[in-house]
């Protein structure tokens, strides 16, 4: 009895393993945390240098200085060698910009009132290293509201969803690792998954 005990156990481990880790693990694994901030790192790293990957990130910024910012092709938190997406919130408004390496902020977004009934995003972004302008990123909407009260999921990502991309930046740096994490301020994080790519 107790070897198919052990044996469920083994299996259940196994099987976690492709599954969203737990917020405590990912901040075991990230190795330090504060009141505010959390950092998220995830153990299985990405298949290249100039891989081109997708994240999909569910979370709720509760304040009106909350943010969240997504790490792709980095070595740790504090080697400044990877692409940051960061998505804020100011007030009610909604901020997407991007960093690659020690480089400076590029404002991608700034939409007005982005945040009026509610705190929550739910993003696809696309992240493609190595590229003839450094790096190239997308961001779009999972999730469309209807009259701001029915919530309709939209399974292919269309020109209509796509909320900003990095198609006018030339960057002339890119990522220099094959991790990636998160850090989240004054957030919430219901899921960060690394995605197949979305039907265009």
């Amino acid at each position: 009895m107790n070897y198919l005990k052990i044996l469920f156990f083994i299996i259940f481990l196994s099987s976690c393993g492709k599954a969203l880790l737990t917020e405590e693990s990912l901040i075991k694994e990230a190795g330090f945390t504060d009141n505010s901030t959390r950092y998220y790192i995830y153990p299985k790293t990405l298949p290249g240098f100039l891989s081109t990957e997708y994240y999909k990130i569910k979370a709720y910024l509760n304040t009106e200085d909350s943010y969240l910012v997504l790490f792709s092709h980095f070595n740790g938190f504090k080697i400044e060698d990877g692409i940051q997406i960061k998505i804020e919130r100011n007030k009610k408004d909604l901020i997407i910009k991007t960093l690659v390496q020690s480089d400076s902020w590029k404002l991608l977004l700034q939409q007005k009132s982005y945040f009026l009934n509610n705190s929550e995003i739910d993003f696809t972004v696309e992240v493609k290293n190595g590229t003839s302008k450094g790096a190239f990123i997308r961001v779009w909407e999972n999730f469309r509201t209807k009259n701001n009260a029915v919530k309709l999921e939209r399974q292919i990502v269309t020109e209509e969803t796509l909320l900003t991309d990095t198609e006018n930046i030339n960057f002339y740096k890119q990522g220099e690792g094959l991790k990636w994490g998160l850090k989240l301020f004054r957030s919430q994080l219901v899921k960060a998954v690394r995605a197949p790519p979305p039907v265009l």
